[in-house]
């Protein structure tokens, strides 16, 4: 299965670390996320298919970023560039456009929170107002992952954070 996150993960490794230590790093990452593609047994097919193409790579970048010789910190600060300055940077524009639609804000979170609640890939809790919603949504192989979603100024701000609680 060709994951088009991988793409975006080796970019990002070769512009933060050069092209000879970055591909070495990519080329560990795609190591790291074989094994845990292997080793992820028990789930439905749409929880496989999230895991492969969305969650389980941010999670190879991060065991690889750990085993580099970077701090704890330093390792923190390019995950949440990674994630931030790459991954939601990519998803704003998209989403900017979509504001234009009227009403969008209200329709995004009302069907973005009712899939949450029906779905069967995590387990969440929700808080949410006229302006904002915050989801924490548990997955079952015991990663948390903390969905932001901000209007300010009627600019929408998407953010997913993780914070990794995984099982070797």
């Amino acid at each position: 299965m060709k994951i088009k996150q991988q793409k975006q993960i080796k970019g990002y490794l070769v512009r933060e670390f050069g092209e000879e230590k970055g591909t070495e790093l990519f080329s560990n990452e795609e190591k790291i996320l074989n094994v845990l593609i292997k080793n992820t047994h028990n789930k439905t097919e749409n929880q496989m298919n999230t895991l492969i193409t969305t969650i389980l790579p941010h999670i190879a970048l991060y065991k690889t970023l750990l085993k580099a010789d970077l701090s704890n910190e330093d390792v923190h600060n390019y995950m949440q560039n990674y994630m931030i300055n790459e991954v939601a940077e990519k998803k704003h524009p998209s989403t900017a456009k979509m504001e234009l639609v009227p009403f969008f804000y209200k329709i995004y979170s009302s069907v973005f929170l009712k899939v949450v609640r029906k779905s069967d890939l995590w387990v969440s809790e929700q808080n949410y107002g006229k302006d904002y919603f915050d989801v924490t949504m548990k997955n079952a192989c015991g990663i948390l992952l903390v969905w932001k979603m901000v209007v300010k100024n009627f600019v929408l701000y998407f953010v997913m954070l993780m914070i990794l609680h995984t099982v070797d």
